[in-house]
C-alpha cells in the first residue's frame, strides 16, 4: 500500500466514531462511586466493554476467578496485592450476586 494511502487509512480510523467508546463512558456514570471505580473502569475496559463486567453477578470469589483467568489466559497486567484487594471489594459490593449496583437510587 502506498504511503500516503496507508497513512489515510489509520487516520480515518483513528478519527471514526466509536460506538463502545460512548456505551463504556455512559456505563462509567451510572457506575457506583467508590474507591476503585477508576481502577475498575481503567483495567477491564482496557480490553473489552464494561457491559461484559456491569451484567455478572458473581461472588467475591467468583470475581477472583476471572481476575486470575484475565491475567493468566488473557494479557492482563499483573495487579499489586492492593490493587487487587481493592478491585474486588469494588465488584463484589457493586456487581456481586445481589447485584447492587441495579438497586441503588439514581443521583
Amino acid at each position: 500500500m502506498q504511503g500516503w494511502l496507508r497513512n489515510l487509512a489509520v487516520l480515518s480510523l483513528l478519527l471514526w466514531p466509536n460506538p463502545a467508546a460512548a456505551i463504556d463512558e455512559e456505563i462509567y456514570e451510572k457506575m457506583p462511586p467508590g474507591e476503585a471505580k477508576e481502577l475498575v473502569f481503567g483495567h477491564c475496559s482496557a480490553c473489552h466493554s464494561m457491559k461484559l463486567v456491569v451484567q455478572q453477578g458473581l461472588s467475591r470469589d467468583g470475581w477472583a476467578d476471572v481476575l486470575d483467568y484475565m491475567f493468566k489466559e488473557q494479557g492482563m497486567m499483573e495487579l499489586s496485592a492492593d490493587e487487587r484487594r481493592r478491585i474486588l471489594d469494588y465488584l463484589a459490593c457493586w456487581y456481586g450476586e445481589d447485584r447492587a449496583a441495579t438497586k441503588r437510587e439514581k443521583p
